[in-house]
C-alpha cells in the first residue's frame, strides 16, 4: 500500500511555505519583465537594420566633397563647349513632350470625329402589302 499512496502522493500539486512562493514569484516576474525587454530590443534593432537598407547610404564628406568638385568641372567644360546645362535641357524636354501630347490629344479628337457616320434614322416598321 505504500506504493500507492507514494503514487497518489506525486499526482498532488508541491506545496510551498510563504516564503518559497514569493521567491519562485519574484523569478517569473524578472524572467517576464527580461524577455519583454529582450523582445522590444530586438524589434528596434530589426527596424533599424530595416531602415538602414532601404535609406542609400552617404559617403564620408571627403568623398562627398571630390565627387562635388568632379563633377563642377565636368559642368565647366560642357558650359565652355557651349552646351546647355543639364537642367535646361531637362526643361526643354518637359516642354517639347507637354506640346507633342497636345498635338497628338489633337489628332486623336480629329480622328474620333471623323470616324463617327451618321446613321439616317430608322422610321420604325413599315408594313409592305404584297
Amino acid at each position: 500500500m505504500s506504493n500507492r499512496e507514494v503514487d497518489s502522493d506525486s499526482d498532488a500539486p508541491e506545496e510551498f511555505t510563504l516564503q518559497q512562493g514569493m521567491q519562485q514569484d519574484e523569478e517569473i516576474r524578472k524572467v517576464r519583465t527580461e524577455s519583454k525587454s529582450r523582445v522590444v530590443r530586438e524589434v528596434k534593432e530589426r527596424r533599424r537594420r530595416w531602415a538602414q537598407k532601404l535609406t542609400p547610404r552617404t559617403l564620408p564628406k571627403e568623398e562627398c566633397n571630390k565627387d562635388e568638385t568632379k563633377i563642377e568641372r565636368h559642368e565647366e567644360s560642357q558650359n565652355d563647349k557651349g552646351m546647355l546645362s543639364d537642367d535646361m535641357v531637362k526643361l526643354l524636354a518637359d516642354r517639347e513632350k507637354k506640346v507633342f501630347t497636345l498635338e497628338s490629344e489633337d489628332e486623336e479628337a480629329v480622328k474620333k470625329s471623323m470616324s463617327k457616320k451618321r446613321r439616317p434614322k430608322k422610321l420604325g416598321f413599315l408594313s409592305l402589302i404584297l
